[in-house]
């Protein structure tokens, strides 16, 4: 969370105010206004021959635990192109979007879950990533994902995709 205590254009010192019972920070000539906001990342149910492909996290949060490959959207970018990006510096591989699955949000960032299928590239793993591998559905560590979010998304997706085979 950043805290400003001054305007960045003018110097002068914020006002400290409240909208809605929210706190904001605003410049008294109106150059600047901040206040904490979400943000906004995706991750991918990445599917190849009915298995999902999780990382086993080489980093915090949640360090050892396997999580969906994912990521935060760089400023400007499209959270569809993110997704893709993510999963290219994480695995090596090339995937399509194949759909929405679900989007949360949380104290500080809102995941937006697609289902992706590889189309290219060469499985490596990435600094970020202390392992790489296929489950199939039945094999998925649910107990040791990094994160609820994550849990919860392939469970949905395991439901519906047993009703598709």
């Amino acid at each position: 969370m950043v805290h400003y205590q001054y305007c960045p254009v003018c110097a002068k010192p914020l006002l400290h105010l409240l909208y809605h019972g929210k706190p904001y920070v605003e410049c008294e000539e109106r150059h600047f206004l901040h206040y904490e906001t979400q943000s906004v990342g995706a991750a991918a149910i990445v599917v190849s021959q009915g298995k999902l492909l999780l990382e086993k996290r080489a980093v915090e949060p949640g360090m050892g635990y396997w999580g969906l490959l994912g990521g935060m959207a760089e400023p400007g970018e499209q959270i569809t192109d993110c997704v893709v990006r993510e999963v290219l510096e994480e695995s090596g591989l090339h995937v399509r979007i194949k759909k929405l699955l679900d989007v949360q949000g949380g104290h500080t960032t809102c995941v937006v879950f697609y289902e992706a299928e590889v189309v290219g590239g060469e499985l490596v793993a990435s600094p970020e990533s202390m392992e790489l591998c296929w489950f199939a559905p039945d094999d998925i560590p649910l107990e040791q994902l990094a994160f609820q979010s994550h849990r919860e998304t392939i469970m949905t997706w395991m439901a519906g995709h047993e009703l598709e085979d």
